[in-house]
This record gives C-alpha cells, sequence and structure tokens, in this order.
C-alpha cells in the first residue's frame, strides 16, 4: 500500500486549533495556504506509534528511525486533537513500544525510591529554612 497525502488532509490541518495560533507567530511563512496546500501535516501511524509532521518529513524520520517507531501502516488527516509543534516534527510512542518500555526502565532506575528520600516534613525540622 503506497503512503499518499489523504485527499481531506488540508482541510483537517486548516480546521487544527493550533494551526491559527501559528500562522500569527514566528513561524508563520511555514503556515501559509501555499505551504499547507502543498505539504499538509499529516498522521504517519506506524507499529509503535505515530509521527505527526508533513509526508516528506516523516518519511525521512522513519527512514533514520524505523527501529524505533516501527514499519509504517497507514497516513491519516491531523485531528484537532493530535499534538502539533509550529516548528518540529512530533514522534509519539505506543506505551507498549521497546523504545519506550527501555526508557521508562531507565528512569526508574534513575529515581530513588521514596523511602530514600530525605524530605522535611516541616520548617521546623529542615536546618535550612528559619525565621528571623
Amino acid at each position: 500500500m503506497p503512503l499518499t497525502i489523504p485527499p481531506d488532509a488540508t482541510a483537517a490541518a486548516l480546521a487544527h486549533p493550533h494551526i491559527g495560533a501559528f500562522r500569527q507567530g514566528p513561524f508563520a511563512a511555514c503556515w501559509t495556504d501555499d505551504a499547507l496546500a502543498r505539504d499538509p501535516p499529516i498522521v504517519l501511524e506506524c507499529e509503535h506509534g505515530c509521527i505527526i509532521d508533513s509526508l516528506t518529513q516523516a518519511l525521512h524520520y522513519l527512514h533514520r528511525h524505523r527501529t524505533r517507531v516501527g514499519p509504517a501502516r497507514r497516513v491519516r488527516a491531523l485531528q484537532p486533537t493530535d499534538p502539533l509543534h509550529p516548528a518540529r516534527l512530533v514522534s509519539v510512542l505506543d506505551d507498549a513500544s521497546p523504545s519506550r518500555q527501555r526508557f521508562l526502565a531507565r528512569q526508574r532506575q534513575q529515581l530513588p525510591a521514596p523511602e530514600q528520600l530525605s524530605l522535611p516534613l516541616d520548617a521546623a525540622s529542615d536546618p535550612h529554612l528559619h525565621e528571623g
């Protein structure tokens, strides 16, 4: 199945709630009617997540990070709830993706257990806080 831009992608992009603000901001030249018609932002759904940007940029990211997001499944138009950044590609990994699981395991190793934290219970027990 070829990965092509859906016919309703431009209309969906114009209806996205963030696009109006992007058109007023510092990256306004990227969000003109011509730019949106030529290369609208889409969602490239992959096995382990999705990539949100133009199809050109999404395919470039997929080529470089295939092991992270898995093979492409389909291209769909933006939904109003899809996250979008005015100047950067957005990559959203599924909770069950191997890459996300490795990231979460590293996070758990770096954070101390709550019982290992020495937090003061009140201002009287904290030597750095005093009245005066």
